[in-house]
């Protein structure tokens, strides 16, 4: 029997404005994602979104790797790209989820900048627990964090539901023994998805 659905965020509860962080960073630098990732990894992005360097080392260690200076407002992409505004329809959802008994809770990869502005803003209020890797210091797709998430709920893998936007971080979950579920833009279908595991079960 299902008792938890655990949501990504970006993607899945709201859509990501203008096409996310990385489109809006290569946007100002007048380059490709594909050309921008390199640099993005070199400054350590993925210690950034495990809380383990803070932003001004990241930019500074980007910068480095693209061998000129950043904009003063490159800050700005972590507002103008961060997935701010839930969709009203999963909203909706996850209000009719919790009334039926349902817990929901939020495995999100973040960085400060945008888990300070979410908790202020009190997007996440409708959830417990809320694991953001900035926080505990791990990020999808290490199991750890999907463990971390069903030790923090109190329930075994087969009483959860994992919805992401993103099938490398659907798989860890998968092998624990959650039920996965690919979201896409099509709210309906996501909820559509998640009602037909719930009826299943």
């Amino acid at each position: 029997m299902i008792k938890a659905v655990i949501f990504d965020w970006g993607g899945v509860i709201a859509p990501n404005p203008n096409g996310g962080w990385l489109n809006q960073l290569a946007d100002m630098l007048n380059m490709t994602v594909e050309d921008l990732l390199p640099h993005w990894r070199a400054a350590g992005y993925s210690d950034f979104s495990k809380g383990l360097i803070n932003e001004e080392t990241f930019w500074r260690q980007f910068e480095v790797s693209l061998g000129r200076p950043l904009p003063q407002d490159v800050s700005s992409i972590w507002v103008d790209g961060s997935a701010l505004r839930p969709w009203p329809e999963m909203l909706a959802f996850v209000e009719e989820l919790k009334n039926s008994g349902i817990r929901m809770a939020i495995l999100s990869n973040t960085v400060r900048p945008m888990s300070i502005r979410a908790k202020e803003s009190g997007i996440y209020a409708d959830f417990h627990p809320v694991i953001l890797s900035d926080e505990v210091g791990l990020a999808k797709p290490d199991a750890k964090i999907y463990q971390l998430t069903l030790d923090e709920l109190g329930l075994s893998a087969s009483e959860c539901i994992y919805v992401d936007d993103l099938q490398k971080n659907l798989d860890p979950a998968a092998d624990l023994g959650m039920t996965t579920i690919l979201a896409c833009d099509d709210v309906a279908r996501i909820i559509a998805d998640v009602k037909r595991v719930i009826n299943k079960g």
